[in-house]
Parts: structure tokens; C-alpha cells; sequence
């Protein structure tokens, strides 16, 4: 956190006395559900501002101070404010944003997976989502296709093989679609890297499009072109991630997972997969975040990391390649975590406002400076404080940080959106963001 001498105009300090004996900061419109809690929302005075669930507020203003008390937190950050970035998601060679309540993608658009109503090789910079510029809540990006939470409905778009469009076709489509039945009460989206697509609705959990190895969690193998309930969990959902062939959610505090486990993704203890969810080992409260790889997974639980699944490079314990059927400890990482991802070869968290990753790191995604891989957490280079938000794609990673986007790792096809299509072994900002 900074903690300089605010620099403020006479009302905004009558503002920041209010807070002091109060505990509170009025909030205008809210934005955006972050995924730890709370909405984004932009105040009175045109500044972007976080309200939590525990009363936490951070407001982003053009100042570099933070002012913290034990009820509620406020944050001023150089931000410049050119946007007001709320969040990002890395997908297999392209990325979306949240930016301002709008939808924004950049990267490959193979089958319009960056939803601009075109299919080409793709952008270096970022473009907008048709028909998206405004409402915006949650945004996920997987390969080929894309979904959002819109005024509280789920739409999707790009490519449609297994139904994962949600629509009831197998058309794709270049544009966002609404997913069938999910036009109201949609709080978390989340776009799965083999074709499947779950979100969480009114506390309850849906999944529709790829189903052979039980990912959408229906007791089936069948592909559903539309959502259908996930067996045992019609209430007490909060979060959800779909993977390529599993998927995880929290329940009432607790992990559950279902689907393929042939690496011990679903965190039982066992390699036998389950067409229905169960409970992960020593996982049944204080989950607050989860995150879906390939193979792996990772939680936040009580400000600590934790791994399970393929060990290839991900789980962060320091073992090369191990593999585990139950939660690990990340090495490092017992307290401070307050968001986490995994890609395809790496895993990424943030720990007190910096970044750390852990993994394969052949295309520089640690963003170290280096491709040496590592079986711990290490530093990104220039993220040690301001990130609120991250993501692992399949070869990079993205972050934000004061509000604006830094990328780095593979740069195919312009997916690290600076407006090239090179790579970098460290952060580079996205092209207006």
C-alpha cells in the first residue's frame, strides 16, 4: 500500500472526515461484483471506487495515498484515469476485459472469439464487444469463445462446436447471444477451455456445451446446447470455474468439483471421475476464491494458496512435476493471497497488492525477466504493489494494476495487446488501458 500525505480539495477532505467517524463511503452506481466480494462503483466526483462485503472501500483517485483503519481501507492510486479497468481474463492466445462496465477483447479471433462481429487472425490492440458497452459485471475467456455477465444476464460468443454458446445451437456467432434461460440473475460467468460454459444463477449452478467427461456436473456424458442445473447445487453458490474437462465451484464456504480426475483434479483424494460434484479434501469453509486449469486447480483459503491436481509445474509446492489428489500448500503464499488463476502451464496469485507466479516458463508467463521455469512462486517484475486482479492464459498472463492492464508471456496473434505481436518477459501495458 502507498502511504503518502493526500492531496485533496476542501470537499473531498469533508469526505475523507465523513469516513473516519463513520466507517462507510457512500457509493453511487455500482459496477461491477468483484470476485472477492463487493461491487466497483463510480462516486460523485467521477472516481472509480471498490465497496466490499466486510466494508472494505478503495477509491482510485489521481493521488498516490492510502489511508487505512481497522473497519475500511481507502486506496488512492495513480491511476491517471484514462479507464477504470476492473477486470481481466487471459484465454488461449486472446484476453477480455471489463473495462468501465464495457466489454473489450484483444488477441487471436478464430471463430470471433473477440466478439467485435469479425472473424480474423486476430488484434493487437484492443477492440470493443459488440452490443457490450455498458453493464458489464464478469467477463471469461477460455479458447475460441468467449461469455459475460450483462445487467445481470449471461451472453457468450465466438465458437459454438459443443453447444458452449448456450443458445440451444451449435452455430457460432461473432457477436454475443444470450444464453438460454439466463436472462436475469446471473452473478459469476466462467468460460471453459474445452467447450464448456457454467454460471452461478440466484445461488444455484448451471452448466451447458461440453459434457463428455461430466463437466457440467448433470450425472451425464451427454453435450447440453443449453444450461442445465448441476446436480446437488441449487443453492449456496457464490463462485464457479469450468475447466477443460472439470469444474470447480464454492458452496456455502466450501470447494466442490466434478468431472474428469485422472491427475486428482477434483481435490478427493482419489484419480476416479465423478459425474456429479463432491467435496474437496479439507476444503469445507473459509474458500473465498477458485481457479480452474487444464488439469489443476487452485483456492484461496483463508488468505492462503492452495494446489491440487497435475503437478506439471503448477501446484507451486516445490516438487517439479508432482502431482497430488488432495489440496497442497503453496510455497510462500500462507497469508496475504487474495486472488489466484491457473493457466495451462502456470499458475499465477496476488499477495498483498503484488504479483507471483510459478510454473513452466518457456514463453517468459512467470514474467520474471526470464524462461526458467520454477516450482515456487517468484516475482513479476515491476507488480509489487496496486494489482487487484489477475490471469493465466495458455502461454501469458495479465494483471491489474492501478487500474490499468499489464500483460506478458507468448505474443501471438497481438494477445498481449500492446499492439504488436511480440512477446515479453515482463509486463507490458495494454494499448489504451
Amino acid at each position: 500500500m502507498f502511504a503518502r500525505a493526500l492531496k485533496a480539495s476542501p470537499f473531498l477532505s469533508i469526505i475523507f472526515i465523513c469516513a473516519l467517524s463513520f466507517g462507510v463511503v457512500y457509493a453511487v452506481q455500482s459496477q461491477r461484483a468483484l470476485r472477492n466480494g463487493g461491487s466497483l462503483t463510480v462516486n460523485e466526483f467521477g472516481v472509480c471506487q471498490r465497496v466490499t462485503n466486510n466494508n472494505t472501500s478503495d477509491i482510485f483517485i489521481p493521488t498516490n495515498t492510502a489511508i487505512e483503519w481497522s473497519l475500511f481501507r481507502i486506496n488512492a492510486m495513480n491511476v491517471g484515469l484514462s479507464s477504470c479497468v476492473v477486470m481481466v481474463d487471459a484465454g488461449d492466445l486472446y484476453s477480455c476485459a471489463n473495462v468501465n462496465g464495457a466489454a473489450k477483447c484483444w488477441g487471436l479471433n478464430s471463430n470471433g472469439s473477440l466478439g467485435n462481429g469479425t472473424v480474423s487472425t486476430g488484434s493487437s490492440v484492443p477492440v470493443n464487444v459488440v452490443s457490450l458497452s455498458s453493464g458489464v459485471s464478469d467477463i471469461s475467456a477460455a479458447t475460441g469463445f468467449s461469455c459475460a455477465v450483462v445487467g445481470g444476464a449471461a451472453k457468450c460468443w465466438g465458437e459454438n462446436n459443443f453447444g458452449q454458446l448456450g443458445n440451444g445451437t451449435t452455430v457460432n456467432s461473432a457477436i454475443p447471444v444470450g444464453v438460454t434461460g439466463l436472462s436475469s440473475g446471473v452473478t459469476d460467468v466462467s468460460a471453459g477451455k474445452s467447450g464448456s460454459g457454467c454460471a452461478v444463477v440466484g445461488g444455484a449452478a448451471k452448466c451447458w456445451g461440453y459434457n463428455l467427461r461430466g463437466s457440467i456436473g448433470d450425472g451425464s456424458t451427454t453435450n447440453r446446447p443449453t444450461p442445465v442445473g448441476v446436480t446437488g447445487l441449487s443453492s449456496g453458490v457464490t463462485v464457479i470455474s469450468a475447466g477443460s474437462t472439470f469444474s470447480c465451484a464454492i458452496v456455502s464456504g466450501g470447494a466442490k468439483c466434478w468431472g474428469y480426475n485422472l491427475s486428482g483434479q477434483l481435490g478427493d483424494g482419489t484419480r476416479i471421475s465423478k459425474l456429479t460434484p463432491v467435496n474437496v479434501t479439507g476444503l469445507s469453509s473459509g474458500v473465498t476464491q477458485i481457479a480452474v486449469g487444464s488439469y489443476s486447480v487452485c483456492a484461496v483459503v483463508g488468505g492462503a494458496a492452495k494446489c491440487w491436481g497435475s503437478g506439471i509445474n503448477k501446484l507451486g509446492e516445490g516438487t517439479w512435476n508432482a502431482s497430488s489428489s488432495i489440496p497442497v500448500n503453496v510455497t510462500g503464499l500462507s497469508s496475504g493471497v487474495t486472488d489466484i488463476a491457473v493457466g495451462t502451464f502456470s499458475a499465477c496469485a496476488v499477495v498483498s497488492g503484488s504479483a507471483k507466479c510459478w510454473g513452466n516458463n518457456l514463453n517468459g508467463q512467470l514474467g520474471n525477466g526470464t524462461t526458467v521455469n520454477s516450482a515456487t512462486p517468484v516475482n513479476v517484475t515491476g507488480l509489487s504493489s496496486g494489482v487487484t486482479d489477475i490471469s493465466v492464459g495458455n502461454d501469458g498472463a495479465c494483471a491489474v494494476v492501478n487500474g490499468s492492464i499489464k500483460c506478458w508471456g507468448a505474443g501471438s496473434f497481438g494477445s498481449l495487446g500492446s499492439g504488436t505481436g511480440s512477446g515479453s518477459l515482463v509486463p507490458v501495458s495494454v494499448f489504451g488501458l
